[in-house]
């Protein structure tokens, strides 16, 4: 029994694989996988200069700048519905306090979005109270 036990591994182990292979399926790729954006236009308030609001997306995650701080969390996207969780951000007090202001404020609209639109080399963020976040891809081929 003990040399045949080898070939019962093996037969088990192509077995599972075969069973793996049968029902896995490749994640789903949605419009805005692999992409990063920069913010040209919050809510039509002029940007501070010296910052850079960013968001990238990739494997239904989200990671980005908020101009002082960074951030991570989850994203969903239904048809034209999309959906953002932020997770964890850090919490520097940059110096300046209209950097915290506007960084409070792209937070606040990323959590609250509720739709998108995506044209070209431009994505708009639009939240469920009226405003919208415009980005512009940091990617030559997106």
């Amino acid at each position: 029994m003990k040399k045949y036990l080898p070939i019962f591994i093996v037969l088990g182990v192509i077995l599972l694989v075969l069973v793996f292979l049968t029902y896995w399926e490749p994640p789903q790729r949605d419009a805005l996988d692999d992409s990063i954006w920069q913010v040209t236009d919050l809510n039509r308030e002029p940007l501070i200069e010296e910052t850079t609001l960013t968001i990238r997306f990739h494997n239904r995650k989200v990671n980005g700048s908020s101009g002082c701080n960074r951030f991570t969390g989850r994203y969903k996207i239904q048809e034209e519905i999309l959906s953002i969780t932020i997770r964890e951000a850090t919490t520097d007090n940059c110096l300046n306090p209209g950097i915290m202001d506007q960084e409070r404020a792209f937070m606040r609209y990323l959590q609250n979005a509720s739709g998108f639109q995506l044209e070209g080399q431009e994505l708009t963020i639009f939240t469920g109270t009226g405003g919208k976040v415009v980005f512009t891809s940091m990617l030559s081929n997106k």
